[in-house]
């Protein structure tokens, strides 16, 4: 028997069987389908009499949710254009032209290693090349096979172009990890060390320039049950760590949160160890569908001002002397409101503590002048008293001005606007990074200044996760975000663009470290090797690049004020001029 072609010029056939009991595979005949054929790879069928292609498959199919297949598949396809061309000349120019067309299992592999000897000088260039959009089952292949042939320069070239230009600081013990590292002056930083598999782990001091470890003080077991925040971190000449799991708070991990504070001078001295009593809440969009979106809410902010640390303690303020390590004060707090970490003082003595819903404002003596609450969870205040929820309402309890934000679109519909990331403080307003593909630059009397035809990354909505970078950075003079994380639109504070540049790689940090300069970090995973890859790019103000480096690994990473970067590899502490490409 012929083929399908030639009895009936078909180019597609189907059928399929149902299964039954314990049943979860059938056989086919393909004699049916290709009768008079030559077999010139697995599931590719050529028939003798028309010369035709066949791709003949078999598969189980049914409901997903099903734990077998309730059906068996078979499809037949004739080949055509390049999928035909690559059966008949498996050359490696015609493999790469198929592009992501879909071929049978193992096909690519089977012409790369018919390939191997006489194409292999294409092969090694190809795999050099590092070309991030060829198929990954013909990256994995080459791969395998470079590191087959040539154990040494494989070797060698997985370590091109990484760590460009980096300096040795010193060596840590064999085994170590770094958890987290900060910088505290310009050329001295601290890094958290855990040793060994008994889960030790310690403080450290060094100087990235003399390549000197200082002073060492043990750490209780580091804050790693919950949701990302920094568990080390310098405020005001004191280096905090943030340690434990609050008892209560591990039945969902997004309310996770630590339970010790400890607290050090910048000689290493252990100033504090305070139990934390903090809150978080699961804020639910039936509860507070005006204006709220299912989002975590949580108070981990920590104020230190004058060698004073403000701290919320439950319903509490407390108020301790660093100086004297003694508890100056703690507030109970009206009902309903929570400290929420942060406190703003002014030249009079006067504080405005911003809790968790809303204001409270003392005099000098610490009594209550005024408070505020609201019935909603807010997604950011500031010290005008200007009050943004997730959906576009903003309400000032000062002047009793309330305001929303409004889509209009052409069919004269009109659709609330809603947050994609947490309002932005400007030097003279904000910046609203809204949906609908646009955002809004508003002045302090939440008048719109400014359109930009373009938004950040979604992490404020209910699917947004905790982990994910925060998508806008504001600079002396300049507005950063990121859109998906893989375009980076840089404007002034007014507004005008000044650069947007598409990359090729996901961003995975954007920050400055002197309040000019804009640094992101990208995870630059190419799919060859499991290695993780990533790029750190600097720019100046106008968008131009600085330098750029590749890394292999962002354990201990930190940039000081002046541009160094440090980070460990293997059990080397390295560092990284940023401005060496001026």
């Amino acid at each position: 028997m012929s083929c399908l072609y030639c009895l009936k010029k078909s180019e597609f056939f189907s059928r399929s069987v149902a299964l039954g009991g314990d049943e979860y595979h059938h056989d086919f005949p393909i004699e049916d389908l290709v009768g008079n054929a030559s077999q010139l790879f697995p599931d590719i069928y050529r028939c003798s009499d028309c010369d035709s292609i066949w791709k003949i498959q078999s598969r189980g199919t049914g409901d997903p949710r099903s734990t077998y297949p309730e059906y068996y598949e078979q499809t037949a396809t004739l080949l055509k254009g390049i999928e035909r061309e690559v059966v008949v000349h498996p050359t490696l120019d015609n493999l790469l032209k198929l592009g992501d067309i879909t071929m049978t299992y193992q096909f690519r592999e089977l012409v790369l290693e018919g390939l191997k000897e006489t194409e292999k000088e294409n092969l090694i260039r190809l795999y050099r090349e590092q070309n991030p959009g060829l198929d990954f089952t013909v990256k994995f292949w080459l791969e395998k096979w470079y590191q087959t042939i040539a154990p040494e320069d494989f070797h060698k070239f997985k370590q091109e172009g990484f760590h460009t230009g980096a300096k040795s600081i010193g060596t840590l013990p064999e085994g170590s990890h770094i958890l987290a590292s900060e910088f505290y002056s310009l050329e001295d930083f601290v890094v958290w060390v855990r040793e060994g598999e008994d889960g030790k782990s310690y403080l450290q001091s060094v100087n990235h320039k003399t390549g000197e470890f200082g002073w060492k003080t043990d750490l209780p077991s580091p804050f790693e049950g919950g949701m990302k925040l920094p568990i080390l971190f310098y405020r005001s000449n004191y280096i905090c760590t943030l340690h434990g799991l609050q008892v209560g708070s591990e039945y969902y991990f997004k309310l996770n949160r630590p339970d010790r504070l400890r607290i050090h001078s910048l000689n290493g001295k252990l100033l504090l160890d305070e139990k934390l009593s903090w809150k978080a809440y699961e804020v639910l969009s039936p509860e507070e569908r005006d204006y709220s979106e299912n989002r975590t809410v949580h108070n981990f902010r920590i104020t230190i001002s004058q060698d004073k640390l403000f701290l919320a303690n439950g319903s509490s303020l407390k108020i301790i002397d660093l100086k004297n390590v003694k508890e100056v004060v703690n507030l109970s707090l009206p009902d309903g409101h929570i400290f929420s970490g942060e406190l703003l003082q002014d030249e009079d003595g006067k504080s405005m503590a911003f809790t968790m819903k809303g204001f409270i404002i003392f005099d000098d003596q610490w009594k209550i002048l005024s408070t505020w609450i609201s019935p909603y969870h807010p997604v950011f205040m500031d010290s005008n008293m200007n009050v943004f929820y997730y959906y576009a309402h903003v309400v000032n309890p000062r002047t009793q001005v309330a305001k929303e934000f409004q889509k209009v679109m052409e069919s004269g519909v009109s659709l609330t606007h809603f947050l994609k990331a947490i309002p932005v403080l400007l030097p003279n307003g904000y910046f609203l990074p809204f949906a609908y593909d646009e955002s809004y630059i508003l002045n302090f009397d939440l008048e719109v200044i400014k359109k930009i035809p373009s938004t950040v990354t979604d992490i404020l909505g209910p699917h947004g996760s905790d982990d994910k970078p925060e998508p806008v950075l504001v600079t002396d003079t300049r507005l950063v975000f990121c859109e998906d994380y893989k375009h980076i639109s840089l404007f002034t504070l007014e507004g005008e663009e000044v650069r947007v540049l598409a990359l090729e790689s996901p961003i995975a940090s954007l920050f400055t470290f002197d309040g000019k300069n804009i640094c992101f970090v990208q995870s630059h995973h190419t799919g060859y090797g499991v290695d993780d890859n990533y790029k750190v790019t600097l720019w100046n103000p106008e968008g131009k690049k600085i330098h750029q480096v590749k890394l292999r690994s962002m354990e201990g990473f930190a940039v000081s004020f002046n541009g160094y970067l440090v980070f460990k590899y293997q059990s080397e502490l390295l560092c990284i001029d940023l401005f060496k490409g001026i």
